[in-house]
């Protein structure tokens, strides 16, 4: 680690070296501690449906004697070997218990494994690189967590080796159907289909490389082409509900993703729902997606768009994930310090002499992060954010008016509230100053109310407050532009979404339906500063803001709020649809 270490690295050395059991078993530690001779695994065959009849049979060095506790695992090394075989120390055996092609039933071909094999519905799927084994009683009808004589063996196919499930292996592209239909299948897409009967609201993937996995691999779904994306909305077909939504990168989405989504909510019937957002790089492309939802609708096509209920941003504070200063040298140097040391060394001295002065030789990073954008931050004051705020109140502007480093006047937020200040940083949905793209969007008869990252990037995003804010600020507050009807903002925040995911037990105020509702003093409502708790499991951070006005929450007819705080009551269940 160096003084070039990005926080983003620091935050992925500090994850992988925690202790990630937060269950009562023994971690691999202990079993290692505990200096086991034998290691024992599942044996039998896989059933009909994945119905593992398990018994259990031992891994062992042959002729290792009766004890159960040796000084250490005595076995030789193996040695590499390019031989398509699975490989064990001498001495020891091992067997396959389920493997890419296996029958799942009766009817079901052996697996040749020449390319011709089909029927992958039926079969075990590829790369398997997850497994959970879940134990049943003798009869198989109900679950025992002891049993280790019959089970369910679920395993995970997240992706595939194509080129051998084809007797000629891929064709170039474009790709034939029969190919993609046979793949599908081969990586777990039927799953699909279960979780929706099983209650799931819907399907959700993502195509966008902002979402990638901490090695920085695109999640899967990126990339795949509009077949395989057919062949999950088939599946979604068949079962006859659920919603298909997806993250888009906003900048080609009307051009490059929509022919696609016309064509899947086409032949399946089912809702697609992508999410828009106002970007810098193209700040008036929203108009021509507004523009096609007008198109689908006059057509009957059933799309609609998610739309935030303000700016896509950031919340910075000093104990948070991510703020300007973490890309500065100067800042590396006390970033592991403990928050009281952190702001003496910023309030005075070399180190804020330095973050103030010097910029970085870094060809550039720390400038286009921190120095190009402080007309897009803005200091956090008390009380009520100002999530409309007017660009003459900006770090930038402030810095020119009265002639203050940015970099000084950000030092200075971030040290107010005894180190606690915060600076706020929209990157979506503030291209033009103000909240006229949200406005828009929140009017359009196909858009719905959604996007908040209420449980996401919980360190520098807080937007569970955001049903507060669209009563606040859009029918009530709001001075920059026009206001929203109150009805129209309570009808999107319950009926509204419910209908869109086939809860049509809620969000409405009739007989028969669930008792869901707030009693609201809409003069007094508000919601304070957000502030940082260490509540989540392990005593981890997470930013949260409480709201002020809720006489009282019934959730079925239970009051879980009274007077804006908690009652002790949980009555909520998981949500299965439809309803």
């Amino acid at each position: 680690m160096n003084a070039n270490t990005k926080p983003e690295q620091l935050a992925i050395s500090a994850h992988d070296s925690e202790d990630c059991n937060r269950s009562a078993n023994l971690s691999i530690s202990d079993i290692i501690d505990a200096r086991l001779s034998r290691r024992s695994l599942f044996k039998a065959g896989v059933g009909t449906a994945g119905t593992a009849v398990l018994g259990s049979f031992a891994l062992s060095a042959c002729g290792g004697g009766g004890s159960d506790s040796i000084e250490k695992l005595q076995f030789a090394n193996v040695a590499k070997s390019t031989a398509d075989v699975l490989s064990v120390p001498a001495g020891y055996t091992a067997t396959v218990l389920y493997a890419l092609g296996d029958p799942l039933t009766g009817s079901t071909p052996d697996f040749k494994n020449d390319g011709t094999d089909t029927d992958y519905d039926n079969r075990a799927g590829d790369h398997h690189d997850g497994m959970e084994y879940f134990g049943l009683n003798a009869a198989g009808t109900g679950r025992d967590a002891s049993s280790t004589e019959r089970g369910l063996l679920v395993m995970n196919h997240e992706a595939l080796t194509d080129q051998f499930l084809h007797a000629n292996g891929v064709t170039p592209n474009p790709r034939p159907a029969a190919e993609s239909d046979k793949e599908i299948p081969a990586h777990g897409v039927s799953v699909v289909a279960d979780g929706l009967r099983a209650g799931a609201l819907g399907f959700s993937t993502s195509r966008t490389p902002l979402h990638r996995s901490k090695s920085g691999e695109l999640v899967p779904g990126t990339m795949v082409d509009a077949e395989e994306l057919y062949g999950i909305a088939d599946a979604m077909s068949a079962v006859g509900h659920g919603v298909f939504q997806f993250a888009p990168e906003h900048v080609i989405l009307p051009d490059q993703e929509w022919g696609w989504m016309r064509e899947l909510a086409r032949r399946s019937g089912r809702t697609v729902s992508v999410n828009v957002s106002q970007t810098d790089q193209a700040p008036d492309l929203w108009r021509e997606v507004l523009a096609k939802l007008d198109e689908d609708r006059a057509e009957g096509l059933p799309i609609v768009a998610q739309v935030h209920g303000r700016t896509v941003g950031l919340l910075m504070c000093l104990e948070g994930s991510y703020h300007p200063l973490m890309f500065h040298p100067a800042y590396q140097d006390i970033a592991a310090l403990p928050l009281a040391e952190r702001c003496a060394a910023l309030a005075a001295g070399p180190v804020r002499d330095r973050l103030v002065d010097e910029i970085p030789d870094d060809g550039g990073f720390f400038r286009r992060v921190a120095l190009d954008i402080t007309h897009k931050i803005w200091p956090v004051a008390d009380g009520d954010i100002d999530y409309e705020p007017d660009p003459a109140a900006s770090i930038g502007a402030i810095s020119v008016r009265t002639g203050t480093s940015a970099v000084e006047l950000m030092i200075d937020q971030l040290l107010t509230a005894g180190g606690h200040g915060m600076l706020y940083s929209p990157f979506f949905n503030y291209s033009y100053g103000d909240l006229s793209f949200n406005y828009e969007a929140h009017m359009h008869p196909s858009t719905r109310m959604g996007l908040a990252d209420a449980g996401a990037h919980v360190r520098v995003i807080c937007d569970g407050g955001t049903p507060t804010f669209m009563l606040t600020h859009w029918t009530r507050d709001r001075t920059r532009g026009p206001k929203m009807p109150l009805e129209h903002v309570v009808h999107r925040q319950t009926r509204q979404t419910a209908e869109l995911y086939g809860l049509t037990d809620r969000g409405l105020l009739a007989p028969g339906t669930r008792a869901d509702l707030n009693v609201i003093d809409y003069d007094a409502l508000t919601f304070g500063r957000p502030r940082m708790a260490w509540d989540l499991p392990g005593g981890a951070p997470r930013l949260v803001q409480k709201a002020q006005g809720y006489r009282h929450t019934f959730v079925a007819g239970v009051e879980t709020v009274h007077d804006d705080e908690f009652t002790g009551a949980l009555p909520g269940r998981l949500v299965r649809g439809p309803r």
